[in-house]
């Protein structure tokens, strides 16, 4: 009986999270496309898109930022050095789709696609992205709580950068899809597969090398605690670990490899980039640290403060939250390994308690990474990003379960932003 309420739980709740989804896509959409009719901030987008037609004003509206990068890689390739600073995951998707609508007989060209047919392309392929379910089936494969699973995945639907996550066409929400697909596939232990997407994600964003934390917990750390005299990691373990994580890495070093071949093989040295003749000569924190000024406290300037402001709720949530699970997680592991006893946890509050242990590389993971935010990056960005650490939404969720007071606040917090950065992507202001 248990397992059959269990089965029809979880039919309804993915039910309810398709149909969240869909309302808030609605919702960013309208918002969007409605503010679009006020003066933009940034015309440039009117150089590219002419016309007053529907079909224009929102090809216009989708045009911010980094889809202008995407678009223009998209359709002539790598051209310019900073352009390495965006990695190909989406200018392929784009191309793909349109080639596929162009072979369909929906789309045609002579040259080359227009702008409108690759943003359109990279719209629609979003729509058949939805990272909602995959956060719930990895809640619920780490918490085992239905009901907590389904609450951080409806708060997913109320992201803390909709437009970018349900509207444009940008890597967020292949990236955050691909992540949390592989941490899921990490959990159950299917490494392989894990890799895999793990390697798709980092084809959308760099930071992807990250993720190969979930691989060397799964298959070298987790085996190492069960504090057994026997080592539980044999040659053959470590070995396909390796080439696990390989894979998993390949597109960053496959990028900067390209970008080496396209710049470094002049004749003469004087001619060279200045990142060619690097002892490790990567152009990806090269062109970060010259076009966009990353890099160790580089960000921490006073033009900044509104943007750490904008980032702050978020931040602050994902590093405290992260520090907090991370140290108790180390103590249980402490606490087995002296006794070897599991079941003496004090203080359990939530889903997260109960599984302290299993927590341990998503706070790690959220805590390096909030850590690079606020030290070294463009701090903002974690409204972005938020949508891939899936500590955030456990974290709130477990705020509105044991701190209601607090919960509301943020809650509060993140509806007014998602409401007002909609509208600030359509008159294309900051942030982005």
């Amino acid at each position: 009986m248990k397992l059959a309420s269990d089965i029809r739980d979880y039919r309804q709740h993915r039910r309810v999270i398709f149909l969240c989804n869909i309302v808030s896509k609605l919702i960013v959409t309208s918002v969007v496309l409605f503010s679009s009719f006020s003066t933009s901030f940034d015309s440039s987008h009117n150089l590219i898109v002419a016309g007053d037609s529907l079909v224009a004003r929102w090809s216009r509206s989708m045009l911010r930022w980094d889809a202008f990068h995407f678009a223009h890689i998209a359709q002539n390739g790598y051209v310019f050095e900073y352009e390495y600073a965006f990695f190909p995951g989406v200018p392929l998707v784009m191309r793909a789709v349109t080639e596929i609508a162009r072979i369909a007989g929906l789309v045609s060209w002579t040259k080359q696609p227009s702008v409108e047919q690759l943003l359109y392309s990279g719209a629609l392929s979003t729509l058949f992205i939805d990272s909602s379910p995959v956060l719930y089936e990895l809640t619920l494969a780490v918490t085992k709580s239905t009901q907590f699973a389904l609450l951080c995945s409806l708060l997913l639907s109320l992201p803390t950068s909709p437009a970018t996550l349900l509207f444009g066409t940008y890597a967020e929400p292949f990236f955050s899809y691909f992540a949390l697909r592989g941490m899921l596939h990490a959990e159950r232990q299917q490494f392989g597969s894990a890799a895999i997407y793990f390697a798709l994600a980092t084809t959308f964003r760099a930071n992807g090398v990250l993720l190969v934390g979930y691989l060397m917990w799964g298959m070298v750390v987790v085996p190492l605690l069960r504090f057994q005299r026997t080592p539980q990691v044999t040659t053959a373990t470590a070995a396909t670990a390796l080439l696990y994580v390989t894979v998993s890495i390949s597109p960053f070093f496959l990028h900067q490899i390209l970008a080496f071949q396209s710049f470094c093989h002049t004749p003469s040295v004087g001619l060279l980039p200045e990142w060619c003749v690097s002892t490790i000569p990567l152009i990806y924190p090269y062109v970060q640290s010259k076009y966009w000024n990353v890099g160790f406290l580089k960000y921490w300037r006073v033009a900044q403060v509104p943007n750490f402001i904008m980032g702050g709720p978020v931040l602050t949530l994902l590093l405290w939250t992260s520090a907090y699970h991370f140290k108790m997680g180390v103590l249980d592991v402490a606490r087995v390994a002296s006794s070897h006893r599991a079941e003496h946890k004090p203080c359990l509050r939530s889903p997260l308690d109960v599984q302290r242990i299993r927590v341990i590389p998503y706070a790690l993971h959220g805590l390096i990474f909030g850590l690079i935010l606020l030290f070294a990056s463009h701090t903002q960005i974690v409204l972005r990003l938020a949508s891939s650490l899936p500590i955030v939404y456990w974290a709130t969720a477990d705020l509105l379960i044991h701190r209601k007071r607090l919960a509301r606040s943020y809650i509060a917090w993140n509806i007014v932003w998602y409401a007002v950065s909609c509208v600030l992507w359509g008159v294309f202001l900051p942030p982005a």
